[in-house]
């Protein structure tokens, strides 16, 4: 059986600067991270509003915001919910990135033009102050962006499509995991020098890596989603 308020807990009190709307919206991120919130379950703002303790406005604030990450859909008629993503799509999404974003990252080693590698660090290193900043809530979409800037310097029209219609056929930003984001970052960090050194073979063999890790702390994180019991906690 659910606590009252099983989600409370998870308010940002080492953060006391935190708007109510920052606060929500880690608490909220945190609890579907971890299954308190399961695929496809409805968040109604009344609920949340006695579960966080908290007024509705910062609470529709925050869901806005975890519908741009990805992590919850807003349907017209039914309202909020988390979104739906399984082990199986994890699977498929990771079996081709791990094909076309190595390519992407060794082509962007030889063919990108000093702005593209520019970009790259540019997005590369705003990650990292994001990461550090616990008023930020935009590292899902800088890990995207920094993604899209290799695509974009590899300088094939072909490539950069078919990983921008990837990215977008699932929710993608919503597998950027809070607790991974320091080791992914330092992935990131050798794909960046990689690329900036010129080097096509270690820009291709460190995505590769990324990746390859990022498939496996996916895939594991939503099975064990997938073995929640109805109050959220892994079986």
């Amino acid at each position: 059986m659910r606590s009252r308020h099983p989600i409370r807990h998870l308010m940002a009190a080492d953060h006391p600067s935190l708007t109510k709307t920052e606060a929500a919206f880690r608490a909220l991120r945190e609890a579907i991270e971890h299954g308190r919130y399961h695929p496809g379950e409805h968040l109604r703002v009344a609920r949340l509003v006695e579960e966080l303790e908290m007024s509705p406005t910062p609470i529709r604030e925050a869901l806005r915001l975890l519908q741009s990450e990805g992590l919850v859909v807003h349907h017209a008629h039914r309202g909020t919910a988390v979104a739906e993503f399984s082990p199986e799509d994890a699977v498929e999404v990771y079996g081709l990135r791990v094909i076309l974003e190595p390519m992407a990252a060794e082509r962007a080693a030889v063919e990108g033009s000093p702005d593209d590698v520019a970009e790259i660090r540019r997005v590369h290193d705003e990650l990292g102050v994001a990461l550090q900043d616990p008023h930020r809530t935009d590292a899902a979409d800088l890990n995207a962006a920094w993604h899209r800037a290799i695509s974009n310097a590899a300088a094939s029209r072909y490539l950069q499509e078919f990983i921008a219609r990837l990215w977008q056929a699932v929710p993608v930003r919503a597998i950027w995991l809070t607790d991974r984001a320091p080791l992914s970052y330092s992935q990131h960090d050798r794909v960046t020098q990689a690329i900036e050194a010129r080097d096509p073979r270690a820009a291709h063999a460190c995505m590769r890596e990324h990746i390859e890790r990022g498939a496996l702390s996916t895939v594991e994180h939503l099975r064990t989603l997938g073995h929640a019991d109805p109050g959220g906690r892994a079986a």
